[in-house]
């Protein structure tokens, strides 16, 4: 999994090695094929990829940093709810006439579908998204969308216990990001044939 360098090794209470665990949770509990996590950076009023998995330079390059509402996190950022798109050729989040078009970029990536779910404190602020993306066209069901929620408030819950000093990095081989793994384990044999 690639990380990208902009941020410091713990941003907003949450290390990069936290991430990549909940990442990969997230992309294999909703059974996607690509997946970020993007953190909220007040100083640009937008949000900035920090760990990724599956997406080449074109696409971290376009969407380093979201600020407007020409992506599912973007609009996701906007209107304070997660944001499906079952199909990205015929969404008009992403079908929008222009020199930057998102749709090509997406199309570029092999991304078909995706699902991104903002990402609130416990004071209703936005700290940052999770986006499940997929190869084909997918209206992920609704094991799907409850896992990925799973994921993001534990992801929540470990960034509010972080700022508030009682996690360190080396705790996430005991802590609540290890809580996750085995439920992973569980629901992947469940769904498996």
């Amino acid at each position: 999994m690639q990380k990208i360098l902009s941020f410091p090794p713990i941003f907003n209470g949450l290390s990069v090695c936290q991430l990549d665990i909940l990442l990969d949770c997230a992309i294999q509990l909703t059974r996607a094929d690509f997946g970020n996590v993007q953190l909220f950076d007040p100083a640009i009023g937008g949000l900035k990829i920090v760990t990724q998995r599956g997406f080449g330079k074109r696409f971290l390059d376009f969407f380093e940093c979201v600020k407007d509402e020409r992506s599912a996190c973007g609009a996701a950022m906007k209107n304070y709810q997660h944001v499906i798109v079952p199909d990205v050729t015929t969404s008009p989040i992403f079908v929008r006439p222009g020199k930057c078009d998102p749709l090509e970029v997406l199309l570029s990536a092999r991304v078909r579908a995706v699902y991104s779910m903002p990402l609130f404190n416990s004071l209703g602020s936005l700290i940052g998204m999770l986006s499940a993306h997929y190869r084909k066209p997918t209206n992920p069901n609704p094991e799907q969308l409850e896992h990925l929620e799973l994921v993001a408030r534990r992801l929540v819950r470990i960034a509010e216990t972080a700022r508030r000093g009682q996690i360190r990095d080396a705790d996430i081989r005991t802590g609540p990001v290890q809580n996750v793994i085995p439920f992973v384990r569980r629901s992947t044999r469940v769904g498996s044939a």
